[in-house]
């Protein structure tokens, strides 16, 4: 499955990220809960250097609460990056949570009068992640109010804002940033499936045959909602998506399997939840060790 999405904004997004990161003090890193490693962008590494990072694994409602707390355990024992697991549209959480870290972090860099005795300007930050991450629902909930332009297709944030937050601090808005070449197929078919790459970069059909597949193997419970079970392992993709069709009703004239609109059916309930939390990575010290 060739997948690939590097629109004309992605480029002007890198610049943007390149030409403003020094305005702040705190770097705010969304990661999707459910793809924590997939989710990274390796062009922030270099964009951001040694600013003071968080890493927010959004949609933690979505994912599996065990694997998020392995994964937060992971990035701040192995990687000594602050790491915090959040649903994003909780707003009181969020205020409770993420607004303290930003401030306790971006202390020791706010400039102070010649006594010391106060700061000279509120603390800055800015959120950056990959497209469809629900930095725009972060970002209402850190402010208190909505503020930011909230959708869920890849790319609706575009232009740069500064958003005042209910802690009287500063925050810069940036775009969604993918790279260029998603040169890892697993990499990005799981970019794909929660929903960062576009839909005109991949198959329906071929993604959804092959989530399937992969629930099929790993995770064949969550194939319950489609009255599939153990015996789903042995079935492929495309038995496994007309069989899906079939229960959901996506038929046509004739019996047969409406094999598009079961593939954008089954998405759908991946990315909305309706098939139960998942994490569809482990962290690699676990991983050793399971190996």
């Amino acid at each position: 499955m060739s997948i690939h999405w590097f629109p004309g904004h992605m480029a002007k997004a890198k610049r943007l990220l390149t030409e403003n990161v020094k305005l702040v003090d705190v770097v705010v890193e969304l990661r999707d809960a459910r793809i924590p490693q997939a989710s990274a962008n390796p062009l922030l590494f270099p964009i951001v250097g040694g600013k003071p990072r968080i890493i927010v694994l959004a949609k933690a409602d979505l994912a599996d609460k065990e694997q998020t707390r392995a994964w937060v355990d992971y990035f701040e024992r192995e990687e000594q990056t602050k790491a915090i697991a959040l649903d994003g549209r909780d707003r009181k959480v969020v205020s409770r949570l993420l607004l303290p870290l930003i401030k306790d972090l971006a202390a020791p860099l706010v400039p102070r009068s010649k006594q010391g005795n106060f700061p000279l300007r509120p603390e800055r930050c800015m959120v950056v992640g990959i497209p469809n991450i629900g930095k725009s629902t972060m970002i209402n909930s850190l402010a208190g109010r909505a503020t930011a332009k909230t959708g869920a297709l890849p790319g609706v944030t575009r232009g740069k804002q500064w958003i005042k937050l209910s802690s009287g601090g500063e925050l810069l808005d940036t775009p969604g940033l993918l790279w260029p070449k998603l040169e890892d197929p697993l990499v990005a078919r799981l970019l794909a499936v929660t929903g960062a790459v576009g839909e005109a970069g991949f198959d329906p059909y071929e993604l959804a045959t092959w989530l399937l597949t992969h629930l099929a193997k790993y995770f064949p419970h969550l194939l319950v909602r489609y009255k599939l079970g153990e015996e789903s392992v042995d079935l492929s993709g495309g038995e496994l998506l007309e069989a899906v069709g079939r229960v959901r009703g996506c038929l046509v004239a004739g019996g047969n399997v409406d094999l598009s609109r079961a593939a954008d059916l089954v998405l759908i309930d991946f990315r909305t939840g309706k098939l139960g939390p998942i994490t569809l990575e482990v962290p690699p010290s676990r991983r050793n060790r399971d190996d």
